[in-house]
C-alpha cells in the first residue's frame, strides 16, 4: 500500500545488544561494562536534538535475559501447529511457553537486585521469567545506566524520542545474564503511505485524474505503460470493496460473517496513529456489511486520541471488519518494535489476548540494528542477534496458539536498499518479521481490471447485484484474474525472498524445493540468497486500490484508496478469522500458527488456492515509474513462489477443508 506501509519502524541505532560473555560473576558491582556509546550528533537521518526531556517524561526499558532450551520450545511450537501431530491444537499458556526457555531464577534475581541497589522502586519493575521491564522517570534511567538522556525530534513528522547520548553501561557482573536491552537507544521510523489517493465520485477516481471515465484497461493502454510486461500490468483502477474479495475468493453469504467468539486485532507501533469509531461505522454502511465496531483497545490507552488520525489504522481495521464482520475486532497499540510486541502480547490476560493479530510493518532483516554492522559487531551485538531473539519470542506465541499475520513490504525483493537497482553486491534483501519461521507472511496481487462506467445507470446494469452500495458512485473492480502486484500495475511491488537468519522449516520444504528445482522460475543468482533458509511469503491476497474511509486530519469521513501488502495483511487476517469461526463453533481450538496448515492444505486441496502465474517482484519502491531490476527478484509460477507464496485463497474450499479436519 502505500508504500511500505510497512517501512516503518526500524530500530535506528542499537536496538538489541548482546553483552560480552567473558565477564566474571565475581567482578565487583562497581565495575561497569559499556554497552553502547553515541556522539551527541550521531542521530539517524532527519532526527535532531530537541533539548532536554520533559520533567514528567518516563521511559520503558526491556532487559531480555539469556535463555536455554530453545530447541525444546521450537519442537513444542511445531507440534501444536502441525495438523498431523497428536499435539495439534493443544496449546500452552504463554507462561508455560516462557518457562521452557527461562534461565534459572537467580539470573533474574541478580538483575532485579541491581535495579533495587540503584534506587529503583519495586513497583517500577515487571516482566516475565526471562525478561525484566523497567518503567521509570528519565532521571532514574540516567542513574541506572550512568548516562544522559536527551529529547530528539523527527524533522519531517514531528515524532519524538528519548535516547541516551554518550556512553551507557551496566554492571560487568551481569554480562552473562542479559542478552539484550531495548528502549534506550531506539529511534522509531514511521509507517508511510505513498500510494494513498483521495477518492472522488464519478469521473475522477484518482486524485491526480490519471484515468478517463469508462476507461477499461483490457483494451486501453495505460498512461503508465512503460514496461514490457503487457496488458496484465496496466494499472488497476477499479476499487476493491469487501464484495470484490468475496467474489474473487469464493466467500459465500453463509460464510461472510465471523463468529462473535473469534477475536482479531490490528497491531500499530509507536503510538503514532489512531482510528475513528465514526469512520468504522461509515465504512460498513458504505460497503453494506453488518455493523460491528472496534470493541477493545489493548496497550497504552492514555495516548489514544481518535481525532486527526492518519488513516493507516483505519485501513487495517476496516479491512478486517469488512472481511470478518461480527468478529470481535480490537486495536493493539505497542510502544516500540517486535521484541516489545511479543512481550506485551505474551503478558496479556487470556480475555484480552486476540486469536489473530495483523502486523502491517517490516524492515530489512540485516538492518534491525542500524548503526552499521561493523559497529554492532564491535559491541558484541548484531541484527542477527535481535532477529534470533525475536524469533524465539514469536515461537512462544506459536506455542500459545496465536496467529501472527505479517506483510512482506512493498519494495519488492530488492527492498529499500536497492530502490534504483544500484546495489549489485546485495540486489535482494529479506524483510523482518515477514521472514520469521513463526509468522504467516502475506504478499499482494493486483486485479486485471474491468469496471463499469461510473454512473448509477451503468452500475445498475453492469455491476453484480452483490456489490457494495458505494459502487453506485465509484468504480468498483469487476476483475477476477490476478497478477503479482508490481510498480506498473499497483504503484508498489510485493516483497518476498529467503531469510538471512532462519533455516527453512520442514512444513514448507517440499514446496520450496519444487520452486528451486524449476529451472524456468525467475530468481536471482544463487550467491545472492540462501536457498536453504525460510522462504516467504506463504500466501497473498489482493492489495491494490483498496477502498477505505479515514479523515487524515481533516473534518469528517473521507473516501480513500490505498495499496500495499499492508492492505493484504488485514484482509488475510480476516480470512483466518472466518476459518477460526468454523473451528470454534464446532468446539475445536483456533488454528493458531496457520502457515504449516496452509502448506498441508495446498498438498491435499490444490483447489483451496488460486494459482497466480503472472508477474515477479523485481521492481522497487512506490510509484508506477519505479524501475524493475534485472536479476533482483523472483517470478510467479504454477506452484509456490517467493512472490505470492501458495497463491491466493479460495475461502469456500478452505472452509470445507477445515470442516473435514480430524483435530
Amino acid at each position: 500500500m502505500t508504500s511500505p506501509q510497512a517501512l516503518m519502524l526500524a530500530l535506528a541505532l542499537a536496538l538489541a545488544l548482546a553483552l560480552t560473555s567473558t565477564a566474571s560473576a565475581t567482578v565487583s558491582t562497581t565495575e561497569r561494562t559499556v554497552v553502547f556509546s553515541r556522539a551527541p550528533d550521531a542521530f539517524p537521518t532527519n532526527w535532531r536534538l530537541n533539548g532536554v526531556p520533559p520533567a514528567a517524561a518516563s521511559m520503558r526499558i526491556h532487559f531480555a535475559l539469556r535463555q536455554q532450551n530453545i530447541a525444546q520450545l521450537e519442537a513444542v511450537a511445531t507440534a501444536v501447529s502441525d495438523p498431523d501431530s497428536p499435539q495439534y491444537g493443544q496449546y500452552l499458556t504463554p507462561a508455560e511457553a516462557t518457562a521452557i526457555v527461562a534461565p534459572s531464577p537467580d539470573v533474574r534475581a541478580r538483575v532485579v537486585a541491581w535495579l533495587a541497589e540503584e534506587g529503583v522502586p519495586a513497583k517500577a519493575v515487571s516482566g516475565s521469567l526471562d525478561s525484566v521491564r523497567l518503567i521509570a522517570p528519565v532521571a532514574v534511567i540516567e542513574q541506572v545506566f550512568h548516562t544522559s538522556i536527551v529529547a530528539a525530534e523527527h524533522e519531517l513528522t514531528g515524532d519524538g524520542a528519548l535516547v541516551a547520548v554518550g556512553e551507557w553501561s551496566v554492571p560487568a557482573h551481569l554480562a552473562n545474564d542479559i542478552a539484550m536491552i531495548t528502549g534506550i537507544s531506539d529511534f522509531p521510523i514511521r509507517r508511510s503511505s505513498a500510494a494513498r489517493a483521495t477518492l472522488l465520485a464519478g469521473d475522477a477516481p484518482d486524485a491526480d485524474g490519471d484515468a478517463d471515465a469508462g476507461e477499461n484497461p483490457y483494451s486501453t493502454p495505460s498512461t503508465y505503460s512503460n514496461s514490457a510486461f503487457g496488458n496484465d500490468f496496466w494499472p488497476q483502477l477499479g476499487r476493491v470493496v469487501p464484495q470484490t474479495i468475496q467474489r474473487v475468493y469464493n466467500i459465500s453469504a453463509d460464510h461472510a460473517q465471523a463468529s462473535s467468539k473469534v477475536t482479531q486485532a490490528a497491531v500499530e507501533f509507536q503510538g503514532v496513529d489512531c482510528f475513528s469509531y465514526t469512520d468504522m461505522e461509515q465504512f460498513q454502511i458504505h460497503v453494506g456489511v453488518k455493523f460491528t465496531n472496534v470493541s477493545k483497545i489493548i496497550g497504552d490507552t492514555t495516548r489514544f486520541q481518535p481525532i486527526s488520525c492518519q488513516g493507516e489504522t483505519n485501513l487495517d481495521l476496516e479491512q478486517m471488519l469488512g472481511v470478518a464482520s461480527q468478529a470481535q475486532t480490537w486495536y493493539f497499540s505497542v510502544d516500540q518494535w517486535i521484541y516489545e510486541f511479543t512481550q506485551e502480547y505474551l503478558a496479556l490476560p487470556a480475555a484480552d489476548s486476540p486469536m489473530v493479530t495483523s502486523l502491517s510493518y517490516g524492515w530489512m532483516a540485516n538492518e534491525q540494528c542500524q548503526i552499521g554492522q561493523a559497529a554492532c559487531s564491535k559491541l558484541g551485538v548484531s541484527s542477527q542477534g535481535y532477529v534470533e531473539r525475536c524469533n524465539t519470542e514469536l515461537a512462544k506465541l506459536a506455542a500459545a496458539g496465536k496467529s501472527v499475520i505479517v506483510c512482506t513490504q512493498d519494495e519488492g525483493a530488492p527492498s529499500d536498499l536497492n530502490t534504483e537497482c544500484q546495489n549489485s553486491q546485495n540486489p535482494v534483501t529479506p524483510i523482518y518479521p515477514a521472514s520469521s519461521p513463526w509468522v504467516t507472511s502475506v504478499g499482494s496481487t493486483a486485479l486485471l481490471d474491468k469496471f463499469p462506467k461510473p454512473s448509477t445507470a451503468a452500475v445498475a446494469a453492469d455491476a453484480p447485484a452483490a456489490d457494495a452500495p458505494i459502487c453506485s458512485k465509484i468504480r468498483c473492480s469487476q476483475g477476477t484474474k490476478e497478477a503479482v502486484a508490481m510498480s506498473p500495475n499497483a504503484a508498489f511491488t510485493s516483497g518476498g525472498g529467503f531469510a538471512d537468519y532462519a533455516a527453512r522449516p520442514a512444513w514448507q520444504d517440499a514446496a520450496v524445493k519444487s520452486f528451486l528445482a524449476d529451472s524456468s522460475a525467475l530468481r536471482p543468482d544463487s550467491r545472492f540468497f540462501n536457498a536453504s533458509n525460510r522462504a516467504y511469503p506463504d500466501i497473498a491476497t489482493m492489495g491494490t486500490s483498496i477502498f477505505y474511509l479515514a479523515n487524515w486530519g481533516q473534518p469528517g469521513s473521507h473516501m480513500h484508496t490505498e495499496g500495499g501488502t499492508s492492505a493484504s495483511t488485514p484482509i488475510f487476517s480476516g480470512i483466518v478469522s472466518l476459518l477460526n469461526s468454523v473451528r470454534v463453533e464446532s468446539g475445536a481450538a483456533p488454528l493458531g500458527f496457520v502457515a504449516p496448515l496452509l502448506y498441508k492444505m495446498a498438498d491435499e486441496c490444490p483447489e483451496c488456492f488460486n494459482i497466480i502465474t503472472s508477474g515477479n517482484n523485481t521492481c522497487t519502491g512506490w510509484g508506477r515509474q519505479m524501475p524493475c531490476c534485472d536479476g533482483a527478484g523472483y517470478g510467479a509460477r504454477n506452484g509456490w513462489s517467493p512472490t505470492v507464496g501458495l497463491g491466493t485463497p479460495n475461502v469456500g474450499n478452505m472452509i470445507e477443508y477445515v470442516k473435514r479436519m480430524k483435530r
